[in-house]
């Protein structure tokens, strides 16, 4: 909205088409109003004109403090998905242009050009946050984060915020199932702490610690007889094929402690919310159907852990959604469900 502050009323404002604004959007104009006093922006002109930001935009900010950092392509689906991208596109200008937001760029050289930026809330943006005095937001710390800088992290950042997108808009007008939480790597959980899961090696006699890259809950709406929602704890692994399957430091270990983990049921002692989780499963992404399959093929678990361990690749989940999503279990048979059933 264009917002018009006369000098003589600091109080009154007008849209751009000199209409009174009420309800709402004078809500908002007062928050912000309060906001730019705050930042002691130049009100010297007798009628100066300030820009409010619209829902989306809003929405825009919130899920940059959300996810730390976000592309284009992701801002769209989350936020302008009812328009076509350059909405988006425009609406990021605007927020860059206005110091709310930064973007950190990759050039691949000549023939490739930049990839897509990443974006994230700078603390201008986030006092804006404040000032309107969202419910959601109140108990909100600026959480600046620094974009990946190599090539190989923006890659694998950018593979596992696809990988939530794609959760979240999927999940979204879904009356059985949501998105009870979702923790990825670089960012603590309620708890200010990082998902760390720390298992016994009864080889080595010593613990061993993983780090997923991503952690989540889904929540089943259908409630118990006791009062309850059942709710499934997953684990996320993002592999972009830089690392090999069997040998010294390969992912073979990685699977090896998540059967321990599993098997110890070590996930409970990340709080007392975990407690409750009688299981858990890992889901592991690959970036290619072929990278997938090899796998799983190579990777051997425990039988009893088998429906824990599921394989499938980053567009699979992408264009079909979670539950219609197939996976593979390991030593490759399937295909199977999120539920580890066959399908």
């Amino acid at each position: 909205y264009g917002i018009t502050t006369d000098s003589s009323d600091s109080r009154t404002f007008r849209t751009g088409s000199n209409k009174k604004i009420t309800g709402v959007q004078s809500l908002i104009a007062e928050h912000a109003y309060t906001v730019l006093e705050a930042e002691n922006w130049n009100k010297s002109d007798k009628a100066e004109v300030v820009h409010l930001l619209d829902e989306k935009r809003i929405s825009v900010l919130l899920e940059l403090q959300k996810k730390g950092f976000l592309t284009i392509s992701q801002i769209w689906l989350l936020c302008y998905a009812d328009k076509r991208r350059p909405a988006a596109e425009a609406a990021m200008r605007e927020l860059l242009q206005r110091g709310m937001v930064d973007r950190h760029r990759y050039f691949m050289g000549r023939g490739i050009g930049y990839l897509e930026s990443f974006y994230f809330l700078t603390r201008k943006g986030f006092s804006y946050l404040k000032g309107c005095e969202l419910p959601e937001f109140l108990e909100e710390d600026f959480r600046y984060k620094d974009a990946p800088m190599t090539i190989a992290n923006y890659a694998h950042r950018k593979a596992a915020l696809d990988f939530w997108v794609g959760l979240e808009t999927a999940l979204k007008g879904d009356d059985d199932f949501e998105l009870a939480s979702f923790v990825p790597e670089w960012l603590p959980d309620d708890g200010g702490e990082r998902i760390v899961l720390n298992v016994a090696s009864p080889a080595h006699r010593k613990r061993l610690n993983i780090m997923p890259d991503a952690s989540f809950v889904l929540r089943n709406n259908r409630q118990l007889k006791d009062g309850r929602f059942p709710e499934s704890l997953f684990f996320v692994e993002i592999d972009m094929d830089t690392e090999a399957i069997i040998g010294k430091r390969a992912l073979f270990d990685r699977f090896y402690k998540y059967q321990l983990a599993f098997s110890a049921l070590s996930f409970r002692q990340l709080g007392p919310y975990y407690e409750q989780f009688e299981g858990a499963r890992l889901l592991f992404v690959a970036n290619s159907e072929k990278r997938a399959k090899s796998v799983a093929e190579k990777i051997v678990v425990n039988p009893a852990l088998a429906s824990a361990f599921l394989f499938t690749h980053l567009d699979e989940v992408k264009e079909r959604g979670l539950f219609a999503s197939r996976f593979l279990l390991a030593g490759g048979s399937g295909p199977v469900g999120i539920n580890g059933k066959a399908v």
